[in-house]
C-alpha cells in the first residue's frame, strides 16, 4: 500500500511523513473504559510478540517517555544502540537516554508535527541502515488509548533484514530458486536496487537481471 509523502521542517533525509489511517480530527481511540499501566504490561509482555511476530512495539506518552515495550521491540532496541536490554517501566520513569537515538528523534518530529500539521495526524517512518548491512523500519504515530487519557505515541520496529531472510527462505524452497538466485532475491525483498545487488554480490548488473527474469519466471510457473 503506497502512501503520499510530505516534507518536516528540519527533516532528515531518509525520514518520511505518511498519511494516518487514523481519524483526520481526532486520533484513534482504543475501545476501553479503564485501561490500566498493569494491562498494558500484561498486553506488551504476552500478547503483542503472538500477534506481530517480526514486530516490535514500544508506547510513550506525550513528551517521548518510555512507558511499555514488547519483548521484540527491547531485543531491536538493543541492535541498535548496542546497550543493555531496555525494560519497561511506570509513566515518567524511564529517562530517554534509555531510548535509541532513532527512535528519540522519530518522537520528537512526532511531536512537532502536532505545530506542523495541527488537527492531522500523520505517521513518520525512518529507515535505518545498520553498519552490519542489516535494515530496520521504525514507524510512529499518536493513538489514544481512552477518550480519558492522553495521547500516546505508538512505535512500532521491524527487522527488514530478518524479514527479507525468512521470506526468501520459504520461496527459495518453494520455487526451487538456486542459492545464488535466492541470495538475489533476499537482498531484491530488503529494498536493495538492481545495481545494489550487484555489488552487494559482486555480479554484474545484467547477471543480476537474468537472475531476477529467472526468479520472476519460477515464481509465475509454480503459482500457476
Amino acid at each position: 500500500m503506497s502512501h503520499a509523502t510530505t516534507s518536516v521542517k528540519q527533516q532528515p533525509p531518509n525520514l518520511v511523513v505518511l498519511p494516518s489511517l487514523a481519524s483526520p480530527v481526532e486520533p484513534e481511540v482504543l475501545p476501553s473504559d479503564a485501561i490500566t499501566a498493569d494491562y498494558l504490561a500484561i498486553v506488551f509482555e504476552t500478547v503483542l510478540g503472538r500477534i506481530f511476530p517480526s514486530q516490535g512495539l514500544m508506547l510513550l506518552d506525550s513528551q517521548g517517555r518510555l512507558l511499555q515495550s514488547s519483548p521484540k521491540a527491547r531485543l531491536l532496541c538493543k541492535t541498535l544502540q548496542g546497550a543493555p536490554d531496555i525494560a519497561s517501566g511506570k509513566q515518567g520513569r524511564q529517562p530517554n537516554d534509555q531510548l535509541p537515538r532513532e527512535i528519540e528523534k522519530l518522537a520528537d518530529y512526532l511531536i512537532e508535527s502536532r505545530q506542523l500539521f495541527p488537527g492531522q495526524p500523520v505517521q513518520l517512518q525512518d529507515d535505518i541502515f545498520r553498519s552490519d548491512k542489516t535494515r530496520m523500519q521504525i514507524q510512529a504515530e499518536w493513538i489514544a488509548l481512552d477518550a480519558q487519557q492522553a495521547s500516546h505515541i505508538v512505535v512500532t520496529l521491524e527487522d527488514l533484514t530478518e524479514v527479507a531472510h525468512q521470506r526468501a527462505l520459504f520461496d527459495a524452497f518453494r520455487y526451487r530458486l538456486t542459492p545464488r538466485e535466492a541470495e538475489v532475491w533476499e537482498l531484491y525483498l530488503q529494498g536493495f536496487s538492481y545495481r545494489q545487488i550487484g555489488k552487494a554480490l559482486f555480479i554484474t548488473i545484467n547477471t543480476v537481471k537474468r537472475h531476477m527474469k529467472s526468479i520472476h519466471v519460477k515464481r509465475t510457473f509454480r503459482a500457476d
